[in-house]
């Protein structure tokens, strides 16, 4: 096997010499493309025709054989083409190299590497009619489609996630400017001005994570109904996720959907009692006889991050969408809290993945001032950075936001869900 030039194939030495010479002297670069029939990768040559890779975003267009006795000039080529190559067929049946194969010496043409191109590009045309579908389902229920920025001053007050920072220069001043973890603040003060339903698709991103189901970029589509509760944010998941299947064309997939609480799930499954008030005391009391092991530096939010992590997701079922509702009131967030003191939030599961996390929005301005400055002791506690309050998001519940749901859901996992993707990362390119 010849690898200096990164060919798969035994490649003789004369055959390098003639490619090199036939490169150097008679070679067109840039040929023209004017009259090309089509086009592709070289993958093979066999005795009788040549293996193409040809692109497109169906199994059926990607590889093509072409006969070798069809291409008039063929002799003339068979002693310098190699795999890896580019070449074109024009319209009178001549073959054109267009772009010789001539990468580093780590850079190793393989059929495999080719093979895993045309997965990943039927897996983006999917990923592509996967976005259609989204905005579709969203454009015929009436909601608006909006864009806000991405470089912000507050990029959102949840106090467990670490943000990206950066510095905005104006001549001699600097301020400093943070990227998204969420695009609500900016929508919540849409919907105060217009009173209407909202949504964006948006690049997120949160500093610190890399797993299966995590990445510090991804996409994020994020809705909000006015005059709207938890249970029309529920239907709006079913709907489009029903809607997607059909859209999409995915047979064999019927999900069922069920709610449970916190409450339920720790009542069936161990026999406890868990209430809006149940204490750091307490759940350490309960998790040693569970023999969960934790940290005494552990604070309430930490104790119950770990009981839904080892006790109450392990319980949900992958082969329905779950809604898992009632939490504690210091897991609020943005929601309200009912009159029993759950938080007015549920968080949505499939297929093992979380989904999303929606809320009956809080807007109260001195209570959401009030949990913006909790959030901030939450992170120094946790070791993050402080944030600065976003002054303009408070003046909008001033103003008035009207009794509001919504809902923040990450659109890979979406799809990996649809698609029984087992890791995010597969969804990218780079």
């Amino acid at each position: 096997m010849w690898l200096k030039y990164g060919y798969k194939n035994s490649v003789s030495t004369h055959k390098q010499s003639l490619r090199e010479t036939f490169l150097k002297t008679e070679w067109i670069s840039y040929p023209s493309v004017r009259n090309l029939k089509f086009a592709g990768r070289v993958l093979d040559i066999d005795k009788t025709s040549l293996k193409l890779f040809m692109g497109g975003t169906t199994k059926s267009s990607m590889i093509k054989r072409v006969p070798k006795k069809t291409m008039k000039n063929w002799s003339s080529l068979e002693s310098v083409l190699v795999p890896g190559d580019i070449v074109g067929v024009l319209r009178n049946e001549h073959c054109l190299l267009l772009t010789p194969w001539k990468p580093s010496e780590a850079s190793i043409f393989s059929v495999s590497s080719v093979e895993k191109t045309s997965q990943q590009l039927l897996r983006y045309a999917n990923w592509n009619r996967f976005l259609d579908g989204v905005n579709l389902f969203f454009k015929k229920n009436g909601f608006l489609s909006v864009s806000t920025p991405t470089l912000v001053n507050n990029p959102g007050p949840e106090p467990t996630i670490d943000v990206f920072k950066t510095d905005y220069r104006q001549g001699k001043a600097t301020t400093e400017k943070y990227l998204i973890t969420s695009p609500e603040l900016h929508l919540k003060k849409i919907v105060s001005q217009t009173l209407t339903p909202v949504y964006e698709i948006t690049k997120v991103f949160r500093n610190n994570e890399h797993s299966p189901k995590h990445l510090p970029e991804f996409w994020m589509i994020e809705w909000y109904r006015p005059f709207a509760d938890l249970d029309d944010i529920a239907d709006d998941i079913k709907r489009l996720i029903f809607f997607l299947i059909k859209y999409l064309g995915l047979k064999n997939t019927k999900p069922k959907f069920e709610h449970v609480s916190f409450e339920s799930i720790l009542e069936m499954y161990y026999k406890y009692s868990f209430k809006p008030d149940t204490s750091a005391h307490e759940l350490k009391e309960w998790l040693k006889q569970q023999s969960v092991y934790f940290s005494d530096a552990m604070n309430l939010d930490d104790l119950f991050t770990l009981v839904n992590l080892e006790l109450v997701e392990t319980k949900i079922s992958p082969d329905k969408v779950v809604f898992l509702n009632q939490y504690p009131p210091y897991a609020a967030a943005l929601a309200k809290l009912d009159e029993n003191g759950w938080a007015q939030r549920f968080e949505v599961y499939w297929k093992g993945l979380e989904l999303g996390n929606a809320f009956n929005e809080l807007n109260d301005p001195s209570i959401q001032e009030q949990r913006m400055l909790e959030d901030n002791l939450k992170k120094k506690a946790n070791g993050l950075e402080p944030l600065p309050v976003d002054t303009g998001f408070l003046e909008s519940l001033k103003r008035g936001l009207p009794p509001t749901a919504g809902i923040s859901v990450g659109l890979e996992r979406l799809f990996m869900a649809l698609y029984n993707e087992p890791d995010i990362s597969q969804l990218k390119w780079f």
